[in-house]
């Protein structure tokens, strides 16, 4: 099972953190010891819309409690514990926006202004940059012939494997260790060895 058509968008995860943050200031009064109990959060594999989400909930509680975040520190703690949280461009874009919307919404930035504008609109810019690559890697650019548009091709064909999407939308896990050509064509050659042998 693939992705569904339609992401969720900022607001619903805000949205969510907000309700998450109202159940656990109920949930805190019942337990007896005062500290915050753990929360869970579960999704199929946890590196997708699971992933984002709790970065973006550790990274509420850092604009809310001192007002500023670790971006890398925070995202370097969780893939120790889940490596394939963020592998895709569009995930961390993702995330980015939602920070830029929870800092609005905090008034750390005024929301609407030139600074939040300017803000949205770059990592809209990045979004849509890195997925016009992708698009003319897969062949979905049209082709001059010139030399330069085949090299910038070659270049950017590997972006979905950076991304760790395998292209066909399957929800296939594409973490795991990647093998070498190296490995593989010696392996075919062991096959087509073993199939002269027969």
């Amino acid at each position: 099972a693939g992705e569904p058509e339609q992401q969720f968008d900022i607001k619903t995860i805000v949205a969510a953190i907000h309700s998450v943050d109202a159940i656990k200031r109920i949930a805190s009064g019942t337990v007896d010891n005062g500290k915050e109990p753990p929360m869970l959060i579960h999704g199929c594999t946890g590196i997708r819309r699971t992933g984002v989400f709790a970065l973006a909930y550790v990274f509420s509680k850092q604009i809310l409690g001192a007002r500023e975040i670790n971006l890398i520190g925070v995202i370097e703690q969780i893939r120790m514990v889940r490596y394939g949280v963020l592998r895709q461009r569009k995930m961390f874009y993702f995330l980015l926006e939602i920070i830029i919307a929870l800092i609005a919404e905090t008034g750390l930035v005024k929301p609407g202004s030139q600074e939040h504008m300017q803000a949205v609109q770059l990592i809209k810019k990045m979004h849509t940059v890195g997925g016009r690559k992708k698009k003319s890697a897969a062949g979905g650019g049209k082709s001059t012939g010139d030399k330069s548009e085949k090299s910038t091709d070659k270049s950017t064909a590997g972006d979905e494997e950076a991304d760790g999407e395998d292209g066909d939308d399957d929800g296939e896990d594409t973490t795991g260790p990647k093998k070498s050509p190296k490995t593989a064509g010696s392996r075919e050659k062991g096959r087509k060895a073993g199939s002269r042998n027969k």
